[in-house]
């Protein structure tokens, strides 16, 4: 039987789900403890006993554990490069970031899947680097609490595996950051964090922000992919604590004209 447990932090809770040979078997939500801002902890001590206590009332499994963090800052590219493996591998990449990448490789976390490329005896890896503070702040949270953690992912690459269609957009719409994904061809290839309207915006404020940048990376794909641009028949797929406002989502309808 394998075992695995998901932990989301975000503006204002923890979200937690545990999965049994693939089935979800329990899940919650609890209110955070402690100051998170912009993916960055800033209370590891207070955010680790939290952790540590959760673990333990709800008999959480400890030894897989996933991580994620909205509005964690990242950036990201796609590398063509020439199939190879080991050290090689990770030489060519780490070379590649430095040249293309707005981070220099020391002050990110980097990390890679690979995507098959269209032309032959090459590979399409997609890089994504992560700035070392948030990642060193949840390390610090996870020492407090006595949990070593097995992955951390972005929220956007971890939905896009879940979804299981070709193409997709992907919206996890929450109250402090939404996360859009394009999914084309079974790939993410276009990944973005919209931080909040404020405390005081409308749901339609919000919505109608979300919508703009979500408009704006389709119209920014399809310029630049003439010839395979994102089908109209494409879904919205919703996630998040915004997805089930009815008006949000008669708003995304009208305005992007995808379904849902």
């Amino acid at each position: 039987m394998t075992r695995l447990t998901t932990i989301h932090i975000g503006l204002k809770t923890i979200k937690y789900m545990v999965f049994r040979d693939a089935a979800a078997v329990a899940w919650g939500t609890v209110p955070l403890k402690g100051s998170f801002k912009n993916g960055l902890i800033q209370d590891p001590a207070v955010m680790g006993q939290q952790m540590k206590s959760l673990f333990a009332s709800s008999k959480l499994p400890a030894d897989r554990v996933i991580f994620s963090l909205n509005g964690l800052p990242f950036t990201y590219r796609f590398f063509n490069l020439p199939e190879m493996d080991g050290t090689s591998l990770d030489e060519a990449i780490t070379r590649m970031a430095k040249q293309e990448m707005p981070l220099e490789p020391e002050d990110m976390i980097l990390s890679w899947r690979a995507y098959p490329a269209e032309k032959e005896g090459e590979r399409q890896f997609l890089v994504t680097g992560v700035t070392r503070r948030p990642v060193e702040a949840l390390l610090k949270t996870l020492a407090e609490a006595g949990i070593k953690p097995y992955l951390m992912c972005l929220p956007h690459t971890a939905l896009a595996s879940l979804t299981g269609r070709d193409s997709a957009i992907i919206v996890d719409f929450g109250q402090d950051y939404s996360n859009i994904t394009l999914v084309v061809r079974g790939i993410p290839v276009g990944m973005h964090t919209v931080p909040s309207s404020g405390a005081d915006a409308s749901l339609q404020d919000t919505t109608g922000r979300l919508v703009r940048e979500l408009t704006r990376m389709t119209d920014f794909y399809n310029d630049n992919h003439p010839k395979n641009p994102i089908p109209d028949n494409t879904a919205i797929i919703l996630a998040g604590d915004l997805a089930n406002e009815p008006e949000a989502v008669k708003l995304l309808r009208e305005k992007t004209g995808f379904g849902l």
